[in-house]
């Protein structure tokens, strides 16, 4: 929510913005569209590499405003 209100007083409006919480070991994902916040409840291990990757990449691959 900081970078939500961060991009919003700097008038550059990002929506949804995508957050990434990791140990190295284990990682989780979530995504913040305006007031709602959808937590992947999946915990993602590092042996899980390309299923981590393919998140990751589909976070780049969203079409910005």
């Amino acid at each position: 929510m900081a970078a939500q209100r961060f991009n919003q007083r700097e008038n550059h409006l990002v929506s949804p913005l995508y957050g990434i919480v990791t140990s190295g070991e284990l990682w989780k994902f979530l995504q913040l569209t305006e007031q709602s916040v959808c937590i992947d409840l999946r915990n993602y291990e590092i042996h899980q590499i390309e299923q981590i990757l393919g998140i990751l990449l589909s976070f780049l691959s969203q079409p910005q405003p």
